[in-house]
């Protein structure tokens, strides 16, 4: 059996503790690429030494020989360990199988991830403009929770995102046009209903105008 080289991500792509969500999805595209997923998952399990076993030259065998399982489970297992930060830090089990190396970090990042998904979402939906404030300082906030938002997974797309802006603007606002826009150009489609707020504004009052 031929030695593989090793699977090292560069120093700023490994997993540090801040970048899991990236981190999980490079490596598991990595792991299915090398048809190493089975011995992530624990499916392909380590079989009973036999001499007279059939050598399997496909990675993502589910019969390996039992030589082959070890050779493959310490690859998909080191995919894992030599791209973490202080592995063992971040809780990392180095003295399993390639399965429960995975399932010591899934168990707990996983875990985590869906609680800041949430906590980004609902910081997401709780911006809202304030009359007379600074609406692009408002839209910049939005951007940037819209971007924390999916940084944690949520995939928040910008049909979706639109309502989330037209949630946060005040009902003395009439957004008369959105269209299919670049998302950093959401700030230019919102407008001010001048007609309606100058009904309604007192004589001599300053009606805010978009830019």
């Amino acid at each position: 059996m031929s030695n593989p080289n090793l699977f090292l991500l560069p120093p700023a792509e490994k997993f540090d503790g801040t970048n899991w969500i990236d981190w999980k999805t490079t490596i598991i595209n990595a792991a299915r690429a090398k048809g190493l997923l089975g011995y992530f998952g624990g499916q392909i399990t380590c079989p009973t030494p036999d001499p007279t076993a059939t050598a399997t030259s496909y990675w993502g065998s589910p019969n390996p020989t039992h030589e082959e399982w070890l050779q493959r489970d310490a690859y998909a297992q080191g995919m894992i360990t030599l791209n973490v930060v202080n592995p063992v830090g971040q809780g990392v089990i180095m003295d399993g199988t390639a399965a429960e190396t995975w399932e010591s970090l899934t168990t707990l990042r996983d875990a985590k991830s869906d609680l800041a998904l949430i906590n980004a979402e609902e910081t997401l939906g709780a911006i809202k403009y304030t009359e007379g404030a600074d609406i692009e300082k408002h839209f910049s906030a939005m951007r940037e929770a819209w971007a924390a938002a999916n940084g944690q997974g949520a995939d928040i797309q910008d049909k979706k995102f639109r309502v989330y802006v037209l949630k946060s603007m005040p009902k003395s606002w009439s957004i008369l046009h959105l269209g299919h826009i670049p998302c950093e150009d959401h700030a230019s489609a919102f407008c001010f209903d001048e007609q309606r707020q100058t009904s309604r504004a007192p004589p001599g009052a300053q009606v805010h105008e978009p830019t």
